[in-house]
Formats: structure tokens, C-alpha cells, sequence
């Protein structure tokens, strides 16, 4: 996703931008990602500009306890700057994005796709209440019951 200079100085509020997943550098995301759109505003400042929005994907992930795919969506919100100010970014904040003035234009997919990246949980799981895999058959305990012997919940 490319802004320009231009479009950034004159500022907007609430603007719609579809991204495409082929666009983003991870090889990760973009093979899990079912669609993604971002709604942005952008404010000039006396650094530069921030901008703030959200992120709306629908990401394909794969079920640690039962194995099954699932789509889960993610809303992410952010806030950073755009800056040319050396002293801003040498503090290694964050949410703060160099952008030379000599720029004329800036692409976030590296930030769009770390963004979506941190907000992937540790633990996948398609239901809270997912029973799993038998371990024992490999049966998807979530679909039907199967004849081995009762297991122990507290060993898993």
C-alpha cells in the first residue's frame, strides 16, 4: 500500500484502501490471508504526519488441537507517524516511520504485514471448547466419539 506525499499533505480522514495479500512481503501471511482492507486517516504535524486506522483481515489458520483449518478474523488497530526527524527515529519507538522529505512516496505493506503478523495468537484453536484429536486414534473428538478408553483431560 503506497502513499504519496501529496495525498498525505492534504489529508484524509476514514479512507477505504483494499490490499490485495500478493502485495505484503510475508510469505506467511500472504499464503493465509483471505482479504484484507484498511481504513486510514492522515493528519499533518509539525513532524511530519500520522496516521491511524484499522486493519480488517480474515486470516486461514490451522487448529492446534483438533487440526482443522479455520478463518479467523482480525480487527487491528494502529497509530504511528511519519517523520523525517532523525531524533524521532533513533529512539527505536515503534510506531514511529521514517520518511525523508525528499520521499514522494511511502509503501506500508512491511508494517501492514507485521501488524497482521503480532496479532496471530500463540495458541490457534478454531473454539474455545474444542475437544481435539483423540490420542490415541487420532479421531477429531469434535465430530464424533470414539471406543478408546476414557482419557484424563488434566494430562493434556
Amino acid at each position: 500500500m503506497k502513499l504519496f506525499r501529496t495525498e498525505l499533505a492534504s489529508e484524509f480522514k476514514d479512507k477505504l484502501f483494499d490490499i490485495e495479500s500478493v502485495e505484503l512481503t510475508d510469505d506467511i501471511i500472504v499464503a493465509e490471508t483471505k482479504g484484507i482492507s484498511c481504513i486510514l486517516s492522515a493528519e499533518k504535524t509539525h513532524y511530519g504526519y500520522q496516521l491511524n486506522g484499522i486493519i480488517n483481515t480474515q486470516i486461514s489458520l490451522q487448529c492446534d488441537r483438533c487440526l482443522n483449518t479455520f478463518l479467523d478474523n482480525h480487527n487491528i488497530p494502529f497509530n504511528f507517524w511519519l517523520t523525517s526527524d532523525k531524533s524521532l527515529t533513533e529512539t527505536n519507538e515503534q510506531n514511529v516511520i521514517q520518511f525523508d522529505s525528499n520521499q514522494e512516496c511511502i509503501d506500508l505493506k512491511d508494517v501492514i504485514s507485521e501488524l497482521i503478523f503480532v496479532d496471530i495468537p500463540f495458541k490457534l484453536v478454531c473454539m474455545d471448547d474444542c475437544k481435539g484429536l483423540c490420542d490415541q486414534c487420532g479421531t477429531d473428538l469434535n465430530k464424533e466419539t470414539c471406543e478408546c478408553k476414557t482419557h484424563n483431560k488434566e494430562n493434556f
